[in-house]
């Protein structure tokens, strides 16, 4: 079973692996790249900026409950999106 499975992944994965050779062996233009990499700034941007962003808000919310930098704030409840 295990053998008809990895040869069944390996046959569906030739083409996809076949097209990404073809695609990667094409030239792009300079105005695709620069899509391209503005495309890619862009999620890179989200992802490293979404923990500052959490750390920001985290830090406004317990500023609402009193709370200061180095102290431990315990939430009696879940915390929600109003958190």
């Amino acid at each position: 079973m295990k053998t008809n499975l990895a040869h069944l992944a390996l046959v569906l994965a030739l083409p996809v692996t076949a097209f990404a050779q073809e695609k990667s062996s094409q030239a792009f233009s300079p105005t695709e790249l620069t899509q391209r990499t503005l495309q890619r700034r862009g999620i890179e941007a989200v992802i490293w900026g979404m923990p500052a962003v959490n750390a920001e808000l985290m830090f406004q919310a317990m500023k609402t409950a009193s709370a200061d930098f180095n102290q431990v704030l315990y939430w009696s409840r879940p915390i929600n999106w109003k958190d």
